[in-house]
């Protein structure tokens, strides 16, 4: 119990990302579940804030998209690394 309330507390008092997000150079993927309702809007706003990022969405997928749906997500973490210039 006491871990759970500390992470809450962590979470409520942790600083919004939003305003410094463009100061970021820096290409990045941001990936959250269709169905998730805790984080989806969140990353919307961060996606538009961050000009170098791109959002995908992962269908019949909520909080945990990665193990909900790994292969869609394995696949679009691949395909967002081999779009990038490694030079």
């Amino acid at each position: 119990m006491p871990a759970l309330i500390n992470s809450l507390a962590a979470w409520a008092k942790r600083p919004n990302p939003i305003p410094n997000l463009n100061k970021i150079k820096v290409k990045a993927l941001l990936v959250a579940g269709a169905e998730d309702s805790l984080t989806r809007k969140d990353m919307q706003s961060q996606q538009q804030a961050w000009a170098g990022s791109e959002l995908h969405m992962i269908e019949n997928a909520s909080h945990m998209s990665f193990v909900e749906q790994p292969d869609e997500f394995n696949n679009r973490v691949a395909s967002f690394l081999a779009s990038l210039s490694w030079t």
